[in-house]
């Protein structure tokens, strides 16, 4: 009982100094609000006179009437925001003042629990003896102190194990990380393989088309190489048409080959071969000798080639392709 008793005075005696400790607090908070709205007030007042100041001097420089109302208009709105102002400054004061007379009275209340505490207090130290009392409160110190050191013990081996959990939460995080991007290597490598699949399988398709196309085309080859093969130069006579026989004359060289005489160098003419080219490897090599105006080409089968005949005119450039050789240089 006697230790019960100690313990609740010692609290009592803890929570009153607390209680002023809070009193102080707000006492200070409250001087320091105090301020603020003096200085606030200080602040509107110089405000209002610069806004009295202003308008004295925009009225007294203004000379239109419609100016002067909107004037006063303008000043009336900042003088209800003014007047607006100074009644929340108002109520707020009135607030302070009465969280002041509260705080007052808790304290006052504070202080009589407080001078009842010492005077139990002193009671009980007059009853058990002031020796007693000193050890008793001495041994609750320690007790305590022994408590708070425990308490410290245990902080600071939660604050190492929270360390090494953070660590170890560190750690996993990297793992997860690096693992995250292997998988996204790993990904990328695959995705990268599998278009370079893609590309080679598309590239060896391609491939095999060529195979097949150039195939083909060999087999084309061979077969047209055999059928142009089945017939000699021999077994293949020039003929030539000739529409200005009088001005031209062919002569036969040898096997295959004609030479050509034009007897008046004055004129255009053109002579084309008789037959007609369709299926076959053929050649036709020709050499102009002492004359830059002729040329070699070809001529639309159905076409036939008039007399004094000029390749580069309208009605026979239609049909007939020619090339000019050096006649162009």
């Amino acid at each position: 009982k006697y230790n019960d008793e100690i313990k609740e005075k010692e609290k009592q005696i803890i929570i009153a100094k607390e209680k002023d400790i809070q009193r102080q607090k707000a006492e200070i908070l409250q001087y320091e609000e105090q301020k603020q709205k003096e200085n606030a007030i200080k602040q509107i007042e110089v405000a209002q006179k610069t806004i009295d100041e202003q308008a004295e001097k925009l009225i007294s420089t203004q000379n239109s009437n419609e100016q002067k109302d909107e004037l006063i208009i303008q000043i009336k709105k900042e003088k209800e925001k003014v007047e607006i102002k100074e009644k929340e400054e108002e109520r707020k004061r009135k607030e302070a003042e009465s969280e002041k007379d509260k705080v007052l009275e808790e304290n006052w209340i504070l202080k009589i629990e407080i001078s009842k505490n010492q005077y139990e207090f002193a009671r009980i130290k007059e009853k058990y003896g002031e020796e007693n009392v000193e050890k008793e409160i001495q041994l609750i110190e320690s007790q305590q102190k022994e408590k708070d050191e425990k308490i410290e013990q245990l902080e600071e081996s939660n604050r190492i194990k929270d360390e090494q959990l953070r660590q170890k939460d560190e750690e996993l995080q990297h793992e997860r990380s690096e693992k995250q991007k292997i998988q996204i290597e790993l990904k990328q490598a695959n995705e990268q393989k599998e278009r370079e699949k893609t590309e080679k399988e598309k590239k060896d398709e391609e491939i095999n088309i060529l195979k097949i196309e150039n195939s083909k085309l060999k087999e084309e080859n061979e077969k047209y190489l055999i059928k142009s093969n089945q017939k000699s130069p021999k077994d293949l006579p020039i003929e030539i048409h000739n529409p200005d026989s009088s001005e031209i004359d062919f002569t036969e060289v040898r096997c295959g080959i004609k030479k050509i005489f034009p007897k008046n160098s004055d004129h255009f003419r053109a002579t084309a071969l008789s037959q007609i080219i369709e299926s076959c490897n053929c050649s036709l090599e020709v050499e102009f000798k002492d004359s830059k105006w002729g040329g070699i080409g070809i001529v639309r089968d159905s076409f036939i080639i008039p007399s004094n005949c000029r390749p580069d005119e309208k009605q026979q450039s239609d049909h007939m392709a020619v090339y000019i050789g050096s006649f162009a240089t």
